[in-house]
């Protein structure tokens, strides 16, 4: 499947005109974003060592990152956000409407917390908590194959419309 890979990090902080971080919008940093892998790109040499690059730094500004996943999906119905971090605390009321207009559109968002529990919070339909980076593909195949198994057992019992 095709997939892209982006990342979010907190950039410098936001200031008035008067020189105060008045702290009424949901963010008060400037967000830099990282696109790792496009939809398009193959996994090369390069792909590779701009995901190994990836470091953990900073503040979890991730209704940006939701956001941008959200807009970049087309055709491609579901969307996975990995964290190391809770949401900063005015990010998590923005992750909650994310989520409702997200499951409006027919798209699947699947939290996945590295060595962090509050995605069981965040993402309360879906979500996986990983202790140990070598458990992760178990753990996304095993939340794939539940997500399949459930949206299979919709459709049981209906009659396929024929495409002539």
């Amino acid at each position: 499947a095709k997939t892209l890979v982006n990342g979010i990090m907190d950039g410098r902080g936001y200031i008035d005109s008067f020189g105060h971080n008045n702290g009424s919008y949901h963010r008060s940093q400037s967000v830099i974003h990282h696109v790792f892998k496009g939809w398009g790109d193959r996994l090369t040499r390069d792909v590779k060592a701009r995901l190994a690059s990836l470091r953990a730094s900073g503040g979890t500004p991730l209704s940006d990152g939701i956001q941008f996943g959200l807009d970049a999906l087309s055709d491609r119905r579901v969307m996975f956000v990995l964290t190391d971090g809770q949401p900063q605390h005015r990010h998590k009321s923005v992750i909650r409407h994310q989520l409702r207009m997200a499951k409006k559109s027919g798209i699947i968002v699947i939290g996945i917390g590295l060595k962090e529990w509050s995605v069981q919070t965040t993402f309360p339909d879906n979500n996986i908590v990983c202790m140990e980076m070598k458990e992760l593909p178990d753990l996304l195949i095993g939340k794939v194959n539940e997500l399949v198994q459930g949206i299979g057992s919709q459709f049981r019992g209906r009659r396929v419309m024929s495409t002539r």
